[in-house]
């Protein structure tokens, strides 16, 4: 474990070096102050301004993984898997060109994230209960780093000059009132794919070897899954696993679901429908925040530049508790501004005594004070933002 004062070091330097003599305040836009249909939001798109919030976020984050390892099961590593990949993609990217302070503190944060990473793969090779086979499969999907790091492109930047805003009224008629719209999107075993389907597919496309041709072939999968691609839901966590079956057969096995062609059509038709969605929660005070940030992690790790707007991440930013873990309630200050708490003992009792590998449904720690499954979606969002930063840099 890494003395938390190389850090506080290594913050130091980081923030004279990004933000000199003046302290960055974060401010939120709120999407009903937007009245026209077009909005130019080069301005909004996170920049070095907002760096150092990101980063500290995501080591507390980090730090928390690491302090309660037994809450990391599969859903939660996948998050903290992608966070190596961007980071380690940015520090190989632009190992000669990054300032030395920023470089160190990539290094210890990824360096840290592979104790939680080692540890999760350590229980996996141990877990010998047969339920936990299938998930042992999917597991295999992200596993191999250097092999989604070479599947990263540059960030689709032309269309930041001008993105459509769907006005207000617009959004409301496509996805009703907001306890309709939660009900809806909460309704999982009634969507297409439903989790069970989901699984099932992403297990069949794990069974296919990666493919080291230069012309990719296609997966070997049952048509039930290419046909959810093609005719699913277009709403919520459904929306995403369409397009998160597509994200692993390009990262994880370099296979087609579709065709070449139709794989990026439909990966770009659902981030576009996924963008529209991310300002219906935007506007609805960010109600769904673990739906959002996988809509921003995901459809970023794509290229989609676009998601990654300064007003929505700092929004999303309140939901950090004290202690590093993000769940479901919103604070009235952001946590980044003020010291990290020690979790109190009263939390530490309710602390995991056991390590499972799929947690299912059930992802809440310290009684729902954090959620597992929407920290691990912030530190996905988080990294890739940090990610297209430092891109530019």
């Amino acid at each position: 474990m890494y003395p938390r004062l190389s850090f506080l070091f290594l913050t130091i330097s980081v923030f004279v070096l990004v933000f000199g003599q003046h302290f960055y305040e974060i401010k939120s836009l709120k999407e009903k102050d937007i009245k026209s249909k077009y909005l130019k939001i080069n301005g909004d798109i996170s920049s070095k301004r907002d760096l150092m919030n990101y980063l500290r976020s995501l080591r507390h984050i980090i730090y928390f993984a690491y302090d309660f390892k037994n809450d990391v099961d599969l859903n939660f590593n996948f998050g903290l898997f992608l966070v190596n990949v961007n980071l380690k993609s940015i520090l190989e990217k632009k190992k000669n060109t990054l300032p030395l302070s920023i470089k160190k503190y990539l290094e210890l944060l990824v360096k840290k994230n592979d104790e939680v990473i080692c540890f999760f793969k350590e229980m996996v090779n141990q877990d010998q209960d047969p339920r936990d086979q299938r998930n042992k499969i999917l597991v295999s999907l992200f596993s191999n780093e250097s092999q989604w790091m070479t599947e990263l492109h540059d960030f689709d930047t032309a269309i930041l000059k001008y993105i459509r805003l769907t006005p207000n009224q617009e959004l409301e008629e496509l996805y009703s009132t907001r306890n309709n719209y939660e009900k809806n999107v909460g309704d999982l075993e009634n969507g297409k794919p439903n989790p069970k389907l989901s699984d099932a597919c992403l297990v069949a496309l794990a069974s296919n070897p990666i493919s080291d041709s230069k012309y990719r072939p296609n997966c070997i999968i049952p048509q039930t899954c290419q046909d959810m691609v093609v005719n699913g839901t277009n709403v919520g966590y459904a929306l995403l696993h369409r397009l998160l079956l597509l994200l692993h057969a390009k990262f994880a096995r370099r296979c087609n679901v579709l065709s070449p062609a139709k794989d990026r059509e439909m990966r770009q038709k659902f981030c576009n429908t996924a963008y529209e969605e991310a300002q219906y929660i935007a506007m609805q005070d960010y109600c769904l925040n673990d739906l959002m940030m996988e809509q921003i992690s995901l459809c970023a790790l794509d290229g989609h530049a676009k998601f990654l707007r300064s007003s929505w991440i700092s929004n999303l930013l309140y939901f950090q508790s004290p202690y590093g873990c993000f769940g479901l309630n919103r604070y009235e200050t952001i946590q980044i501004q003020s010291d990290f708490q020690s979790v109190p003992n009263d939390l530490l009792n309710s602390k995991s005594k056991t390590w499972k590998l799929d947690k299912h449904l059930q992802h809440d720690i310290f009684g729902g004070l954090c959620n597992g499954h929407v920290t691990a979606a912030a530190a996905s969002t988080l990294a890739i933002v940090i990610r297209y930063i430092l891109e530019s840099y």
